[in-house]
């Protein structure tokens, strides 16, 4: 039977170790794995809320669609898929006041730089939430605007 020498046991373990933001251990970066999401049973005057999740892998993608406000996101999105088709990933989702998301799946692609969430509300306002570094996501649709939680 063949064994590994330790110090490539040990090598092999901190190599790892470092990789703790990755599912991307395919390529890097950060990702999200699971999201959440509750509507308040008063949520957008009582309408339903479009929710799309836009994961980044182009940094030139990134800058672009990180000022838009969720209105110019959802007219402009069709462009932006043509213009970095390779970029970005999006998942969709249209919730009803009160419904509840429970721990959704998330395939966010390798290299992921930035991830945020635009919501589609009737009132003016950017309603865009950038994410942080946590894999598993949990966002509240409130009255007037979306928020994310602990």
């Amino acid at each position: 039977m063949n064994r590994l020498p330790p110090a490539l046991c040990l090598a092999a373990g901190i190599a790892l170790g470092a990789c703790s933001l990755v599912p991307g251990w395919l390529g890097g970066g950060r990702s999200i794995s699971r999201i959440s999401i509750d509507a308040d049973p008063e949520a957008n005057q009582n309408s339903a809320v479009a929710i799309d999740l836009v994961m980044l892998t182009d940094p030139e993608a990134a800058a672009a669609i990180m000022k838009l406000s969720a209105r110019d996101w959802f007219q402009r999105r069709q462009q932006f898929t043509r213009d970095y088709p390779d970029g970005l990933r999006i998942v969709s989702w249209e919730m009803a006041p009160g419904q509840a998301l429970r721990d959704a799946s998330v395939d966010s692609p390798g290299g992921m730089t930035d991830a945020i969430v635009f919501a589609g509300y009737r009132d003016e306002g950017d309603h865009r939430l950038r994410l942080g570094d946590g894999s598993k996501v949990k966002l509240m649709l409130g009255e007037k605007d979306v928020r994310l939680m602990p």
